[in-house]
């Protein structure tokens, strides 16, 4: 998140995984609802440049 544009990162795991699913919320990251998209049925999640700076 180098670029201050940048508000938030984005990302979409395959809902199915788990690991990387505990993963993303143990590091901060926020799910969203769960979306079809064609390739999967994916579980957003975003990391917002607010949380990371709070983090240190």
């Amino acid at each position: 998140m180098a670029d201050p544009e940048h508000r938030r990162t984005v990302v979409e795991p395959d809902a199915r995984n788990e690991k990387a699913i505990e993963r993303m919320v143990r590091a901060g990251l926020v799910l969203g609802p769960e979306i079809n998209k064609p390739e999967k049925r994916a579980q957003p999640a975003f990391l917002s440049r607010d949380a990371v700076g709070r983090r240190g």
